[in-house]
């Protein structure tokens, strides 16, 4: 089967990995919009090509295997735990580790920060993974079911992908210093660590490989019992409720454990929720207003932040906000010509 060729993949392969980057690091804070497109996409291109690899490997997994957003959350979470744990690696950062805070020495066990750990997987799954393949598939629809690896270029990506995460697990530089200072590249968890992650992400593999394509199977055959002002709304209770637990409770909390299972409830119980509230037909519209909803509260984050100064936080957050709404409008243009149409 033929693939997606030349300037299309290349332009597919690039709004997925600027809308994941855009979510996960610009309108977040952790990296500045100006200029930090430039530092990111000139001087380090190391992570652009982390994203972009990462994300249409997700993709073509998914496609080959015929599965559905739950097998591309499952291995949107092994994106996450690779990020956090290789690239970041907060997930085995010490307590001297100055950029993550509070969590140098909340939630450790074994050498391994768990909180951190459930964090990165349902954090960077629906966020950096799962909404900009939504979003880019329905941005190109043409290219839907059409693979950008045809053929053996998987195994070249995959390749790729991993020489990328050799380096970034050996050249991260260490927060307390200047990026771009070699001195600063000279902290690697060790190997043990290494093959934590592995073993994680192969169990998520395999999780993504057994889940059923339809999954979660919808209660009912019909399309289903909420509308968008529902779906938005359990999105926005998901995205606050990991922002909140992930953050201010942490705080309140003293038994991470508690926090852990606290963040396990809120994912399977939403993944519940979609299944009781989404029917079997097309759900693009309640899938853009989910994702409406999602992106809600990092544009409250997006508006803390220009006011201090970033002043291109907010506008990429409502830019990504008016693309999920474009793409559920869209949905409804063939019904609106339908209704005319008819006698």
């Amino acid at each position: 089967m033929a693939g997606i060729r030349g300037r299309d993949a290349f332009l597919f392969a690039f709004v997925l990995m600027l809308i994941s980057e855009s979510i996960t690091d610009f309108i977040t804070g952790a990296t500045p919009v100006l200029p930090g497109p430039l530092l990111l996409f000139i001087l380090i291109p190391i992570l652009p090509l982390f994203v972009g690899l990462g994300l249409v490997l997700v993709r073509e997994v998914a496609l080959r295997w015929h599965k559905g957003w739950v097998s591309i959350l499952v291995l949107g979470g092994a994106l996450g735990l690779i990020r956090e744990g290789l690239f970041d690696k907060v997930i085995f950062a010490p307590a001297s580790f100055a950029s993550v805070g509070y969590y140098g020495t909340y939630g450790h066990w074994l050498g391994v920060n768990w909180v951190l750990a459930v964090l990165a997987f349902l954090s960077e799954a629906p966020l950096s993974c799962a909404i900009p393949l939504f979003l880019a598939s329905n941005l190109f629809p043409r290219f839907n079911d059409v693979p950008l690896l045809p053929g053996r270029r998987i195994w070249v990506a995959l390749a790729a992908f991993a020489v990328v995460v050799a380096l970034l697990y050996v050249y991260i530089p260490s927060p307390t210093t200047p990026p771009l200072n070699p001195a600063a590249f000279i902290y690697s968890p060790p190997l043990v660590d290494v093959l934590a992650v592995i073993v994680a992400v192969a169990v998520c593999a395999y999780v993504a490989w057994k889940t059923p394509s339809d999954a979660p199977r919808p209660l009912a055959q019909r399309p289903g019992n909420a509308g968008r002002a529902a779906a938005g709304l359990i999105g926005l209770t998901f995205s606050g409720g990991v922002l909140l637990l992930g953050g201010p409770l942490a705080q309140v909390v003293p038994w991470p454990q508690v926090l852990i299972l606290a963040l396990l409830v809120l994912g399977l119980g939403t993944l519940f929720v979609l299944r009781r509230s989404l029917g079997r037909e097309d759900n693009t519209g309640r899938l853009a207003a989910l994702t409406v909803g999602a992106l809600a509260p990092y544009c409250i984050i997006a508006a803390f932040l220009t006011a201090g100064g970033d002043f291109g936080a907010l506008p990429l957050a409502l830019l990504l906000v008016a693309l999920a709404v474009y793409v559920g409008r869209r949905e409804l243009l063939p019904e609106k010509a339908d209704v005319k149409s008819s006698p």
